[in-house]
């Protein structure tokens, strides 16, 4: 669909993506910059798969920049579904930021902490500060450098013990892990980048 104020590219799950790709290098070719609204429309019932695709689909015009908005279409889902699904993906493609986002090591046997539980409760109580990235790291070796873009992170540094940082600054050492949420948040209080729920 083309109007005055941009386009509607109508995407079916079959559809080959080169084929718009060269569509928007001609627009961009004769200098028309309109905004263009990706539409996509699938039938898959699976959710893994469906959820697959359309991240793909998405994703690979996204880097490029060729996407101004979306639109998601599947008989299958509910409507909060896709919609929920659409923020994480512009999220993921750094487009559009509604939650906190995280950056976790897997854990090896350097980890003395339980990090899948700390970064469960973490996530509960920081899922609403959208312009923060928070790391959660197993230890010292590998955490400072896997979180070095997150602007506060926990990082484990002895058993059931781990320290708080504001970017790649420690700042509270030898914190208990059954305390270590409370004293993240008072850290992020401290700096001002704490919002209400």
């Amino acid at each position: 669909l083309n109007t005055a104020k941009g386009f509607i590219f109508q995407v079916d799950e079959n559809d080959n993506l080169l084929h718009w790709r060269k569509r928007i290098c001609q627009l961009n070719d004769s200098c028309d910059m309109r905004p263009i609204v990706w539409k996509f429309i699938y039938n898959e019932k699976n959710w893994m798969k469906f959820y697959a695709k359309v991240s793909g689909d998405i994703a690979s015009l996204a880097v490029d920049g060729f996407i101004d908005g979306i639109w998601i279409e599947n008989q299958c889902f509910t409507q909060q579904e896709i919609y929920n699904l659409s923020l994480q993906i512009l999220q993921a493609c750094g487009l559009r930021f509604t939650t906190a986002e995280y950056i976790a090591c897997p854990s090896c046997g350097r980890t003395q902490y339980n990090i899948e539980e700390l970064l469960h409760e973490i996530k509960s109580q920081t899922f609403h500060l959208r312009n923060l990235k928070i790391g959660v790291m197993g230890c010292i070796v590998n955490g400072p450098g896997e979180m070095a873009d997150a602007d506060y992170g926990v990082i484990g540094s002895g058993k059931g013990k781990v320290c708080l940082y504001k970017g790649q600054t420690q700042v509270l050492t030898n914190i208990d892990q059954v305390t270590a949420v409370e004293k993240l948040i008072e850290l992020i209080k401290q700096y001002g980048d704490w919002i209400e729920k």
